[in-house]
């Protein structure tokens, strides 16, 4: 039997982004094992809500953001939400990812069916897999998505010190995962 995997997630929060953010954080606090928010601001404030919120400098973009998160990860999967992100129901993204990666050992990347990106569903779908709201996919966005440890360990190796704006993140992802036999899929089941 295997044993149940553990959840970390890590909303990245920017300027006006913080109520956002919130209501993130207070949605999924009693649903995950482990939530930090990633927050800058330009006056240095301290925020402070649901989860732990680490403060990084107004100056960090998406890149450095997303390595904070690599570093302070500590738990099987990294789900990683742009505090600007919405769903109907953060609690069900969470049971569909958990679901989704307890029964594909294999599973790299986890993605939930994002709209108003380019990376849209039908310019990215391979094939279903297994079942029809799961589909092997070529692209996920990082708007919301969810790492596996084999995937996270080997971006923990890469340089982010001259990628502030996070450009090529979810390529090199989606290359470590495929380039392992590891499964990238969107689930179109949850938005």
């Amino acid at each position: 039997m295997q044993e149940t995997m553990s959840i970390h997630v890590f909303i990245i929060c920017w300027v006006g982004k913080e109520t956002f953010a919130h209501h993130i954080a207070d949605s999924l606090i009693d649903h995950v094992d482990h939530l930090t928010v990633i927050y800058s601001n330009e006056n240095e404030q301290i925020e402070n809500g649901s989860g732990n919120w680490h403060k990084v400098p107004n100056e960090w973009f998406f890149g450095k953001k997303f390595h904070a998160c690599l570093e302070k990860n500590n738990a099987d999967i990294l789900l990683q939400i742009a505090a600007d992100a919405h769903s109907d129901d953060w609690p069900e993204l969470i049971a569909n990812c958990m679901a989704a990666f307890n029964e594909y050992s294999q599973l790299g990347i986890w993605t939930p069916n994002i709209n108003h990106t380019p990376w849209s569903q039908d310019r990215t779908a391979i094939c279903p897999i297994d079942k029809d709201h799961l589909w092997s996919v070529i692209q996920t966005d990082a708007i919301v998505w969810a790492l596996s440890t084999p995937v996270i360990q080997r971006l923990k190796k890469l340089d982010y010190q001259n990628n502030n704006l996070g450009w090529g993140i979810d390529w090199a992802a989606i290359a470590i995962a495929y380039g392992s036999s590891l499964l990238v899929l969107r689930d179109t089941n949850v938005e």
